[in-house]
């Protein structure tokens, strides 16, 4: 049992002991995310699980931190880009970002087109395959405000990324 905690722990520091976030690099990441929210509308209390792909790129401006932006589509008919910062420790990392979307939706108890503006706050880990490609697990926070109150959201996050040099 030993040798194979041992081994899984190897593993694990060589996975993380390259240096993939120094300065003057490229990300260009894609993810995916599942959110969970609970809203309620005059005569419905619903909660509602919506997935959701993206895009994003950015440049590591000093070691460790990148500035960038995100376009994404969700399943709910809507389109957001905004821009987000990103930094790193060791191959954790902490990132906040602003999203500026559209949406139209359409259910039995409403219908509607609305503007959404979300403060995005998220901690994650970079777990690298290789000197450039990382598979990123996330958990995010959104605060949500626009033409819709209460869209605040948890959401479980999974990206792929790749670090040009």
């Amino acid at each position: 049992m030993k040798k194979i905690t041992f081994s899984a722990f190897a593993l694990l520091l060589a996975f993380t002991s390259f240096s993939q976030t120094e300065q003057g690099r490229i990300l260009v990441g894609v993810g995916s995310d599942l959110r969970f929210s609970s809203q309620s509308f005059e005569g419905s209390d619903d909660n509602f699980n919506t997935f959701s792909v993206g895009l994003g790129g950015g440049y590591l401006l000093i070691a460790n931190f990148v500035a960038g932006a995100n376009i994404g589509e969700f399943s709910s008919n809507s389109f957001g880009i905004g821009p987000f910062v990103r930094y790193y420790y060791e191959q954790f990392f902490a990132e906040a970002g602003v999203n500026f979307s559209e949406s139209s939706s359409e259910s039995d108890f409403f219908e509607s087109d609305s503007s959404l503006n979300q403060v995005n706050l998220g901690l994650g880990y970079a777990a690298f395959i290789n000197d450039y490609i990382a598979v990123e697990p996330s958990l995010n926070y959104s605060i949500g405000g626009g033409d819709v109150d209460g869209q605040n959201t948890f959401s479980l996050n999974v990206g792929f990324a790749i670090y040009l040099p």
